[in-house]
Parts: C-alpha cells; sequence; structure tokens
C-alpha cells in the first residue's frame, strides 16, 4: 500500500536487497509493473562480515538479478566470489548504528565499493567499515564508487592491523581511488576517516578520490615504520604466500594524503598518509575550492610534488604541514644541496598565501601550538593525548596509545555537531593509523 518502511539489516545478503535489481523491493521504477511498499530507512543491527557469509554459503555467492520485461541494467557486474555493489535506485538513509561490516571483497565492472553509484541515497552514518578490498574499472571506494547529494556522517573505513594479509587489502580503480568514497560529485562528507592503501591509476586520495561539495572534520590515517615514513617498505608475504609491497599509502597519478582532485569546500581535516603520483601533494594533489584549518604529516614523491597541495589556484586559511618529512634535492652553481620542501607551487611568491600554510618545524613556535591538547592532571586515568589505534609497534610503545598532534575534535572544539551527537560520539576523536615522530626517531636516531 505504498506505505514507507524501514528495513533492518542483519546480515550482508539484508544488505545486497536493498538494491531493487536483486530484490525487487522498495522501488517504484517505471519498468517494474506492481505497487510495493517504499523502503525509506536502513537500519543495521549487528556486526557481519563478507567472509562469514562466504563459509555459509561455500563460496557461491552469486547475486541473482531480479528484471521484467528485460529492463536490466544495473551498470555493475561482480565474480561469484564477490559481494555486489548496492545502488538502491530509491531515496534512502542507511544508519549502521555504530556496527561494523568487515572482510568485503569486491571485484566488478563499474564503481565499487559497499554502495556502487548512487544519487538516492541521501544520507550514510554510524558504521565501521573493516578490512575492504576493493576493485573497480571506474571510481572505489571502501564506502562508496561515486556519491551524489549524499551527507556521509561518522563512518570509518580501516584496516584490522598492519600484517601482510590486512595491507594487502587495498582500494584500487582506474579513475578515481578513495579509501573511504572514490568520487564525490556533491554532498557532504563530515566526522568520517580512513586508514587504508589506496591505488588510483588516475586520481587517488587517502579519503576520496575526486571531491566536490564539502569535507568537515575529516581524517585520512597512513603508515610508518620504527615512526618514520620509508619510500619502499620491506616486501611481506599474504596469506597466500605473495609477495605484497607496499610503496606509499595513497598512489595516483594525481594523488593526495585526504584528497586526489578537489573542488570542495574542506575544513578541519588532516592528513598522515605517504603519497606518491606524478602530482603529489601531502594533503591534496590538486584542488580549486577551499582548505581552511588542515595540516598534512606526510611523505610525498612525484614529478611534481610539493607537501601540502600539489597543483591549483585554491583559497588557503590556516594551514600546516610537517617541515622536517619531505626533502628535495637541487641544483645550485654545480653542486647538489638539499632543501625542505615547499608546501606548494611558489609558495614564497604567491603573497595571499604567506603565513597560511605554516610548517610544524621542531622548533618553529607553530609546531609548540599545535601539539595535542593535554588533558587535565587532576583525572590521571584520562591524562595524555586523544586516543590512537597505531599500526607500527614504535608508535604504540612510545606514545602508549595516544596521538601527539591535534585530533578533529581539537582542530575545531567549538564545531556545530550533528544533532544529538557530541564528540565522543564519534569515531574522528580516536586516530586510527600511523603517523611521524621526528621528536623522537628523527632528532635522536
Amino acid at each position: 500500500d505504498n506505505v514507507l518502511e524501514t528495513a533492518y539489516i542483519g546480515n550482508i545478503r539484508h544488505l545486497e536487497n536493498l538494491d531493487a535489481y536483486v530484490s525487487n523491493l522498495g522501488s517504484n521504477r517505471d519498468d517494474y509493473n506492481y505497487e510495493m511498499f517504499s523502503i525509506t530507512t536502513a537500519r543495521q543491527t549487528t556486526d557481519f562480515s563478507w567472509n562469514t557469509f562466504k563459509e555459509k554459503t561455500d563460496g557461491d555467492n552469486t547475486v541473482v538479478y531480479y528484471s521484467t520485461g528485460g529492463a536490466y541494467s544495473p551498470g555493475t557486474s561482480t565474480n561469484s566470489q564477490s559481494y555486489y555493489p548496492i545502488s538502491p535506485g530509491y531515496m534512502l538513509t542507511y544508519d549502521g548504528q555504530n556496527h561494523s561490516i568487515s572482510d568485503v571483497a569486491v571485484d566488478a565492472t563499474g564503481d565499487a565499493g559497499l554502495f556502487g553509484a548512487t544519487s538516492s541515497v541521501t544520507a550514510i552514518s554510524n558504521l565501521e567499515l573493516i578490512d575492504f578490498n576493493i576493485t573497480g574499472t571506474t571510481s572505489a571506494g571502501a564506502l562508496a564508487g561515486t556519491l551524489t547529494n549524499c551527507t556521509v556522517t561518522n563512518v570509518l573505513a580501516r584496516n584490522r592491523d598492519n600484517s601482510a594479509t590486512s595491507l594487502a587489502k587495498k582500494i584500487m580503480a582506474t579513475t578515481d581511488a578513495g579509501g573511504l568514497i572514490g568520487k564525490l560529485t556533491s554532498g557532504t562528507v563530515q566526522y568520517s576517516a580512513a586508514a587504508v592503501i589506496v591505488n588510483g591509476s588516475t586520481t587517488a586520495g587517502g579519503l576520496i578520490g575526486s571531491a566536490g561539495g564539502k569535507i568537515i572534520g575529516c581524517y585520512s590515517g597512513g603508515h610508518t615504520k620504527n615512526g618514520s615514513y620509508a619510500k619502499w617498505l620491506e616486501p611481506t608475504k599474504d596469506s597466500n604466500n605473495e609477495t605484497v609491497t607496499n610503496p606509499f599509502d595513497v598512489i595516483g597519478a594525481t594523488a593526495g594524503g585526504l584528497v586526489g582532485s578537489s573542488s570542495a569546500e574542506i575544513s578541519d581535516s588532516y592528513s598522515t598518509c605517504s603519497v606518491s603520483g606524478t602530482t603529489a601533494g601531502g594533503f591534496a594533489g590538486s584542488a580549486s575550492g577551499k582548505i581552511t584549518n588542515c595540516y598534512a604529516t606526510g611523505l610525498v614523491s612525484g614529478s611534481t610534488q610539493f607537501a601540502f597541495l600539489g597543483s591549483g589556484e585554491v583559497s588557503l586559511s590556516q594551514n600546516y604541514y610537517y617541515r622536517v618529512i619531505n626533502e628535495v634535492e637541487k641544483t645550485e652553481n654545480g653542486k647538489t644541496i638539499t632543501e625542505p620542501m615547499e608546501p606548494y607551487p611558489n609558495a614564497g611568491e604567491v603573497s595571499n598565501h604567506l603565513n597560511k600554510t605554516k610548517p610544524l618545524d621542531l622548533n618553529a613556535e607553530s609546531y609548540n601550538e599545535f601539539v595535542g591538547i593535554f588533558k587535565p592532571e587532576e583525572e590521571p586515568e584520562e591524562d595524555g593525548w586523544n586516543p590512537a589505534r597505531a599500526y607500527d609497534p614504535a608508535l604504540v610503545q612510545y606514545y602508549s596509545g595516544k596521538y601527539t598532534l591535534q585530533t578533529v575534535d581539537e582542530l575545531n572544539p567549538s564545531a556545530t555537531l550533528p544533532t544529538g551527537t557530541t564528540w565522543a560520539d564519534l569515531f574522528v576523536t580516536t586516530h586510527y593509523g600511523d603517523w611521524p615522530s621526528p621528536e623522537v626517531f628523527f632528532i635522536n636516531e
């Protein structure tokens, strides 16, 4: 009777059934001759895993698509071992209710992720995505290949650990690859994060490959070894005894620690990812929007390489970068000299950017002002910086599970949060991933 309904998602097949081409429910498409109730909200009721589902189905996970009158064109196909990226095609909001989805594997044509390509999913919130392995022929992200007009709130994509098996799981695409979203054409991503390996042939970002709209209070976490970045980590073996090499956290022709290519308005966000690309920036590969109150700490390598912004005309204000991480070689008077990498092209010549992207130099006042906020000593159980879930054992040991720089809530403690939400409700108050530790491993080594 066309009643607006809530779908309760208790396993991964329930999730795939949100796509009308799988279940034939929840949509009033013209090519379906039926009257059916309309699903407007989906709520996840428990944690679940794609691996568990595969075990229960003996590995036969082939999705059967529903079609009426030959009108079948989902734009995405997968192999039998792959989760089917859903694109519901009707107005829907998804609330993960702080549950997790783990071990999702996608090898698909088209857009790939938990969601494929959708402009009808208006909000996704409160969801943790763990150890996703996503490959798409266009755009790919743990959460979605492409999102349009969607608000994403409190969603985290991360690796379980720093093992070869976990690091072998990557986000890969031939165009736009992002740790969370491959391509955000419009909408808002807020208080969300990613700590995964990203490889996009064209554009790659630790959080979003190609970004429009707004990004507020987000971060992307990297990987280090003994507190420092390595251009090429030592090869390791995965569960199939195959060699796995992870050169950088983010790799692409245009690559950035948080976003690869951006026309978005970005604020109160940061990246600790290492980046490699033809055009590479520690925070953004290329940008034409606005970046305010953000920072980047990652190692950067590329033909065109800058510590914060690789290229583009963008409004910068109150941003920071780690000066001690990146160095470049220059030839002067026949001699090769090493200098700190500039934050963006022509940094010393662009007067309107001066003093708006400051180095986090250990000897600079800006570094001392920028360390994380220390909790009151009268609360000893809370003493220390904000919590961190680092992969690097050296960071775990030295910092006792604390992140030393400003977390999202410290970048803008007076931010207007979603209605009914406090900082304690959000994943981003904990830093997932690693960060460089120059005060220990560069100065004292």
